[in-house]
């Protein structure tokens, strides 16, 4: 069994609350990189792998049996984080990307846990692996330089190991292209290094479908016919957004729900694309509650960014949507060699679509012929139906 020690760069790892009365409580977390790390953890376990979480614990966290829990700032603190990895004999450790952010500018428990985090990568005696969901962060911005040498409390840690100095780590992420996100890496500046053999793939997006509560039955009710959770990615994604979720008939329902800035959309959409009807914005949704939300729609177009369409990344979102039985369309640009839907002729000419008139008519047909919706949702669920034990544990046969 490997023995992996896992860290989450930019925040806690977190798996609920648990109350006064013993109660647990679900994280409340409404982005995906909190959810992404349980999942990720959740594969290595059940891939077979004993796991260590460090991380800030707090008192009150739900610790579930089958993880042991370390309090990284402690370890920094005391001046440990070296003899505990001596003592413990890690084959390996799982960085799990994230951004990191100085709050107001000041330290706190969040620049603290990620100073240890820093110490404990440049401190690892054997091969760290970073996991590369977000393709937005691209790779770990060095600390003291990129960071808290900017601030006026920062000359402090100068000499803290905040810079990774190492060039050994390998880079797991589900970008097809691996030799174009190597290049993404190396032109950033601020970054840590890598080397090119060190860059490779694995199929992360297919992680939504580890879970049973993802999954839906068809809904013969939807409240929406066009539905889309979760946010802008800095801005990057507005523009998709703005052309494939404005323009729709009177008669088609459309939503976007989550950290979105409707008035920034609507001008894109007027200058860009001719305006049109805008859709209804709701608000964010918890991570865990966000399969149930999209299961009150008929369908779904995945979008992406440029970086996206560059490496051929494919987006959780795909395997996301299909679990809550939304027919899911795809962004003909994010996925021009039809890695999803290229297995099955009418589902390669059907679900990849380039503009709002073509989604408006695809969902007409669908609307007007159950035949045609239900024989959709039955063959896209295939791409969900794969051996979730042999994924997990190719996963953890990647971490040598």
């Amino acid at each position: 069994m490997k023995k992996l020690a896992v860290i989450k760069i930019g925040a806690r790892i977190c798996f609920g609350k648990v109350n006064k009365n013993g109660e647990y409580k679900n994280p409340r977390d409404t982005s995906g990189g909190n959810g992404e790390a349980r999942a990720i953890i959740e594969m290595l376990h059940r891939g077979g792998a004993d796991i260590t979480i460090m991380t800030n614990v707090a008192d009150d966290d739900y610790k579930p049996e089958q993880y042991k829990f370390v309090n990284i700032i402690d370890l920094y603190n005391e001046n440990k984080i070296e003899s505990y990895f001596k003592e413990q004999n890690f084959d390996a450790l799982v960085i799990l990307n994230g951004s990191f952010t100085i709050f107001g500018g000041v330290e706190g428990d969040l620049v603290w846990m990620n100073i240890a985090n820093y110490n404990a990568i440049n401190l690892f005696p054997k091969t760290p692996y970073l996991i590369l969901c977000d393709l937005a962060l691209v790779t770990i911005n060095n600390m003291w330089s990129g960071m808290i040498s900017k601030k006026p409390w920062g000359d402090k840690y100068k000499d803290k190991q905040l810079d990774v100095t190492r060039d050994d780590i390998v880079v797991l992420t589900q970008a097809y292209d691996t030799k174009t996100m190597y290049n993404l890496i190396a032109k950033n500046k601020n970054a840590i290094k890598v080397k090119r053999e060190n860059v490779r793939h694995f199929p992360f997006e297919r992680f939504p479908s580890l879970y049973d509560k993802n999954y839906f039955e068809v809904n013969e009710n939807p409240e929406y016919d066009l539905l889309y959770g979760g946010t802008m990615r800095g801005g990057r994604r507005a523009n998709k957004l703005a052309k494939f979720y404005f323009g729709y008939s009177d008669d088609i329902n459309v939503e976007l729900f989550g950290k979105l800035k409707e008035d920034e959309l609507t001008e894109i959409a007027r200058k860009k694309f001719g305006g049109g009807r805008a859709p209804k914005f709701g608000g964010v949704v918890n991570y865990v509650d966000f399969c149930n939300k999209m299961h009150s729609s008929l369908s779904h177009v995945v979008v992406g960014d440029k970086i996206y369409e560059q490496t051929g990344y494919v987006p959780q979102r795909c395997y996301e949507s299909i679990c809550a039985n939304v027919v899911t369309f795809i962004d003909y640009e994010l996925d021009t060699y039809k890695r999803i839907f290229g297995f099955d002729e009418e589902l390669k000419n059907f679900m990849y679509v380039k503009n709002v008139k073509d989604v408006e008519n695809k969902i007409k047909q669908l609307k007007s012929d159950k035949e045609l919706l239900n024989r959709i949702l039955e063959k896209q669920h295939k791409v969900v139906e794969f051996d979730k034990d042999k994924y997990c544990v190719d996963f953890v046969n990647m971490i040598n």
